[in-house]
Formats: structure tokens, C-alpha cells, sequence
């Protein structure tokens, strides 16, 4: 228990095939003489509290302005600045793709929905009358995610210190609080409250939203002394807890084995080689600022 059962050298079996480099090449080429009559966009899975902001950053500062929603880098939908591109259909996305000239879209307050996977095979078919498409798109998968207790911690600073009441709830208070809007929303409301602080929120993101909520009572003996998030799982029902949860974890594997891109948080800095060197290897961006951004309040 607690301990992944995979190795460098024992991948698991069930991962689907692993992204072809074609999206990435296209994206890096998208303004060269010899570029292709393919669109490509950047799908960005903004896990919220996990970087995506100093992401959209970096992104307005490697692509044409035009290119980078204004919001955030999330496509606005009639008068929303925040059109919530992550309940669209392909068909919608694909007819927003071809008449808007951005080439990034950003997703962070609906579950990623694991049918955008078909969005390239379907825009790779052939048109009705059989021939080749004039111009079709390509979507580019790229998401950031951070040590679940960072994220945690500073989803509590932002939404419960900063922006949270004059006098701000302590963690556990603010956990429990959360808890209880989460339960009153469905997985895949359409306010931001209920996600904020989601019992294992990384999963929920990556499962399509079907990772289970457990009542306080059966995962949490809160205490003010006590928080939640270090108590351990009751004997009694950490069997039946583990085989629901496992379904939707391996769901959010599966996901994240498909994207051309997954980054640690903590290795995003300049002084982590292994971040600029993704970016650039998979999205052509050479302009490297060592910046970490936050909407408002203090760095976490």
C-alpha cells in the first residue's frame, strides 16, 4: 500500500500507446514556408493551483499575441470569458479552431473529457467525397501537475487566506467546508467552489471526473488539532474505498500516458534543466523568463 508498483523497468501492461511526435512537429512548424495546411492547438489541462498561470505566461511570451486567448489562455464562448472548453464537443471545438486564430485552448474548471483523444483520429479522415481535406487540425496535448499536498496547501492560501473571508478558516475548518459544497454539486458543475478543494482532486481532473466522494464520515475524523489530509483511511471500509478509487486512478493514467506532455511543477524553473528542455523539445518555446505567477497574492 502507498507505494506505485511500477518501475523504470515494469511499465504497466494497460497504458495505451504513447503519442506520436506528428502534433508537436506540426505546432513547432506552424510558421515555416513548408508548413503543412494543418491547424495545431495546444489543448492545455490547467490543473488548477499547478503552475497553469506562469504556463500561460510563458505561452504569451513564446507565441504571436493573436495566437493566446486573452483569459488565461481559455477561449472565451459568447459573452464568457471563460467559455469552459472542456464541456464542448469536438465539433464545436473544431468549428471554433477554424474561425479563430488562436492555437491554444486551456481547460481548468471541468474534468478533461477523454473523448478530445478523437479529435485527431476523426479530423484525419478523409471528407465524404473520399479525398483529402483541405485543412484540418490537430490538437496538442499539455498538462502541468504538482505534488498533491503543494497543490493542496495552495489552493488554501489562494481561495481561503487570499481571497477568503476577514477572518480566514483554519486548514481543517476550510477542508470540511469545501467538502460539504463539493457534495451538494455534481462532478462536473459548472461553478468553481466545489473543485477547489476536492478529495483527491488530480485524480477527479484526470478520470473524467468519476473519482468517488466519500462522505467526512467515512474519510475524515476532523479535528481542529487534526487535519483531514494526515488521518488515516478507517480499516473497516479502506477496501471498499481503494477498489472505487483504484478505477478512476487508473483512468487518470491512461489519460495522462496520452498527452504529449505531462511537466512537474516543481521542475518548471530555470533551474531545473529538465523543464525548459520539455518545452522547447515539444513546443519549439526558447524564451525561458524564470517567473512564477499568481492572479493575486503571494507566491506559493
Amino acid at each position: 500500500k502507498n507505494v506505485c508498483p511500477f518501475t523504470t523497468t515494469t511499465l504497466p501492461t494497460w497504458l495505451p500507446p504513447t503519442p506520436d511526435s506528428k502534433a508537436s512537429e506540426l505546432f513547432k512548424q506552424r510558421h515555416s514556408k513548408q508548413a503543412e495546411q494543418i491547424i495545431p492547438v495546444v489543448w492545455y489541462e490547467h490543473l488548477s493551483k499547478a503552475g497553469g498561470t506562469t504556463f500561460c505566461e510563458i505561452a504569451q511570451s513564446n507565441m504571436p499575441r493573436g495566437e493566446v486567448p486573452p483569459y488565461y489562455c481559455m477561449p472565451s464562448d459568447g459573452k464568457f470569458r471563460d467559455g469552459r472548453v472542456g464541456v464542448w464537443s469536438n465539433d464545436k471545438l473544431k468549428h471554433w479552431i477554424h474561425t479563430h486564430a488562436h492555437r491554444m485552448v486551456s481547460n481548468e474548471w471541468n474534468p478533461f473529457p477523454p473523448e478530445r483523444f478523437g479529435y485527431n483520429a476523426q479530423e484525419q479522415q478523409p471528407s465524404q467525397g473520399g479525398s483529402s481535406r483541405s485543412s484540418t487540425s490537430r490538437l496538442l496535448f499539455v498538462t502541468t501537475i504538482r505534488h498533491p499536498l503543494n497543490r493542496l496547501l495552495s489552493a488554501y492560501h489562494f481561495w481561503g487566506v487570499t481571497h477568503g473571508r476577514k477572518q480566514p478558516l483554519s486548514f481543517p475548518k476550510w477542508l470540511q467546508r469545501h467538502h460539504g459544497i463539493s457534495k451538494k454539486e455534481p462532478s462536473r458543475s459548472m461553478k468553481v467552489a466545489p473543485h477547489v478543494s476536492r478529495y483527491n482532486y488530480m485524480t477527479w481532473k484526470f478520470s473524467n471526473g468519476t473519482m468517488p466522494l466519500y462522505s467526512s464520515s467515512t474519510l475524515l475524523n476532523v479535528k481542529e488539532e487534526f487535519p483531514p489530509i494526515h488521518n488515516n483511511i478507517q480499516s473497516s471500509i479502506t477496501t471498499e474505498v481503494e477498489q472505487d478509487s483504484l478505477k478512476s486512478f487508473e483512468m487518470a493514467i491512461r489519460t495522462l500516458s496520452q498527452f504529449h506532455l505531462v511537466m512537474l511543477t516543481e521542475l518548471m524553473s530555470l533551474s531545473a534543466a529538465t523543464g525548459p528542455y520539455s518545452l522547447e523539445s515539444i513546443l519549439g518555446w526558447q524564451n525561458m523568463k524564470d517567473i512564477h505567477v499568481v492572479p493575486s497574492g503571494k507566491v506559493m
